[in-house]
């Protein structure tokens, strides 16, 4: 399976609102989002199944939904993105067919964190960040679930 861990784009700023779940993305947000979002498309793999998890918080939900209209898909919410419930989420995941791409659309810390336990890699995740990896369900190394590296793109570096 080839999960993709995208991190949602820039939001409105913490200190104006109330409720952080509903920061909205800003305009240069949804920019760079688009942006990535077609390179993403490009970058997944063909004849697969596409599924997008988002979180449920407002900045995450539009960086999904820019994703959905790029690939042509629709927005499934996933409480555990929000909450950085990995093991539930790894049990979603061991729901789909091998055969599945999942894009999980989410927020740090936990999108380095589940880079982290799956690859061993630390790798920064700034805003509309994107990571590609291959998903062993199941598949235990070093008391890890095992992942591969296919890929990684930062917004800064999207240009070329």
């Amino acid at each position: 399976m080839v999960i993709v861990l995208f991190r949602h784009g820039e939001a409105e700023d913490s200190t104006d609102m109330r409720d952080d779940g509903l920061r909205s993305l800003t305009t240069k947000g949804r920019k760079r989002t688009k942006k990535m979002a077609k390179i993403v498309n490009k970058l997944l793999p063909k004849k697969r199944k596409i599924q997008i998890w988002s979180s449920p918080l407002l900045r995450a939900l539009q960086t999904a939904e820019i994703l959905a209209d790029q690939v042509g898909v629709k927005v499934k919410i996933h409480n555990a993105i929000s909450n950085g419930d990995f093991e539930m989420l790894c049990a979603n995941l061991n729901d789909c067919h091998e055969e599945d791409c999942v894009l999980i659309v989410g927020h740090q810390p936990f999108l380095g964190e589940w880079t982290e336990q799956l690859t061993g890699l630390q790798l920064p995740f700034r805003k509309s960040t994107a990571v590609g990896l291959r998903y062993k369900s199941n598949a235990v190394v070093d008391n890890r679930l095992e992942g591969e590296l296919l890929w990684y793109v930062q917004p800064r570096f999207s240009k070329k």
